[in-house]
């Protein structure tokens, strides 16, 4: 059999089939799901090749080019399966994507010192754009609605006059503000390791691109990290040596109260996106639990697993 399909899964959001062929490898192949409002996207022309040229050990794979009115994107890559889900089976042993926190901090820097072109105009991040019209709205597909009213009690209005606060200040990217070239969602189920060497890999890219501070792309990333070491208490030291590295592999500059506040907002849109584009399940009250103690604690603390477990008594308020 030249072409076999090793994996297929998918939200409303997006879908994703997983092939492996004998001339080409593996190709992950993605569509949008049924409940996605914004098109999933596709790398300008103009981008392609500078993040396709960017060195390191992870490299940013741009989907292939498609033919007019394709609403699927292809990526080749060097294996089947992402981070996070080898972090959801493994759970506490999650040793193995060190030496790939390393090289994503690096490959995001990199992206952020590339020019952002003129023509097309990127928009700012979709993840705090479409956690923004739920805010405003309290509508959605699936138990968005359902979440909002959970929500509005677990959460209570601080907080989430806090979420729509720095939602409403990244919404300024791209229309009023200049900013950096971001990935726009840097998350772990797009870093895929290769099989011949853990700490190579890929970072599909073209997705999402957008305008906004740096400091997004690596709260997105360690957003997700933070939550699974919530989730998982026994993974809190692996799991905190993986935020070291890849802040180590982006270097210095970037503004850690501003990664730790953008990290706790990706714990609440993924939250809000499981709602809408899966459905409920009993695991979200905790979660908000996990969402309420990242808000507030959304500074560079929230980085730090020296400090202790967000969600003990010590913590919460």
């Amino acid at each position: 059999m030249l072409t076999r399909i090793v994996d297929d899964f998918g939200t409303a959001y997006v879908h994703t089939t997983v092939l492996h062929t004998i001339t080409d490898g593996f190709v992950w192949i993605r569509n949008s799901g049924i409940d996605r409002s914004v098109p999933i996207g596709t790398a300008p022309i103009r981008l392609r090749r500078p993040l396709e040229d960017l060195p390191g050990s992870v490299r940013a794979r741009v989907d292939l080019p498609p033919d007019p009115g394709q609403t699927w994107r292809v990526f080749s890559a060097p294996g089947p399966s992402s981070v996070a889900k080898r972090m959801l089976q493994e759970e506490a042993d999650v040793t193995g994507p060190g030496g790939l926190m390393t090289g994503t901090g690096e490959l995001l820097s990199r992206i952020h010192a590339l020019p952002v072109p003129a023509e097309p105009v990127l928009a700012s991040p979709q993840g705090p754009a479409r956690l923004l019209r739920w805010l405003e709205g309290g509508r959605g597909p699936h138990a968005a609605a359902h979440l909002h009213r959970v929500a509005g009690r677990v959460l209570g209005r601080r907080r989430l006059d806090l979420a729509r606060e720095w939602c409403e200040d990244l919404a300024r990217y791209g229309r009023d503000v200049p900013g950096a070239l971001l990935h726009g969602a840097p998350g772990l189920g797009v870093l895929i390791p290769s099989v011949s060497s853990g700490s190579e890999g890929v970072l599909l890219t073209g997705e999402e691109l957008a305008v906004g501070p740096a400091e997004f792309d690596l709260g997105w990333l360690a957003g997700e990290l933070v939550e699974h070491r919530e989730v998982v208490p026994a993974s809190r030291e692996e799991v905190g040596r993986l935020l070291d590295r890849l802040l180590a592999g982006y270097g210095p500059g970037p503004d850690l109260d501003a990664v730790g506040r953008y990290a706790a907002l990706r714990v609440l849109v993924h939250v809000h996106d499981f709602c809408a584009y899966v459905g409920w399940h009993s695991s979200v009250d905790s979660h908000l639990e996990v969402v309420a103690d990242a808000f507030d604690r959304h500074g560079a603390g929230l980085l730090d697993h020296t400090t202790g477990t967000i969600g003990t008594e010590d913590n919460r308020r």
